[in-house]
């Protein structure tokens, strides 16, 4: 995901714009976390030009490697799906409670 922040706010900066929170969130295909892009922009703000566009991979062939999923992402993925499933599980058990307290049957 990170990469995906840095070469969109590259490209900002290559059009002379500011890379902003609103502006990078909208050119991003996907939603990221909010401490997440502001710590990345924040890197990139300390970071020259030069290092910018090599982490952006301005002059870097796309591999395979690139187009898998960064392992930050599928742990981020993973705790959210777990969350939720404790979430409805919550949901699951209130649900049951108020279907007793009114006398119908449970879920």
């Amino acid at each position: 995901m990170e990469h995906q922040i840095i070469a969109v706010a590259n490209q900002l900066i290559q059009n002379g714009k500011k890379p902003t929170v609103a502006l990078v969130r909208a050119k991003l295909s996907c939603r990221v976390a909010i401490p997440v892009l502001l710590q990345t922009l924040q890197k990139i703000e300390s970071l020259s030009p030069a290092q910018l566009n090599e982490l952006a991979g301005e002059d870097k062939p796309t591999t395979d490697i690139d187009s898998q999923p960064p392992s930050d992402d599928v742990a981020a993925l993973t705790t959210k799906v777990d969350h939720l499933q404790q979430e409805v599980a919550l949901l699951k058990q209130q649900l049951n409670a108020i279907n007793k307290q009114l006398g119908l049957n449970s879920l």
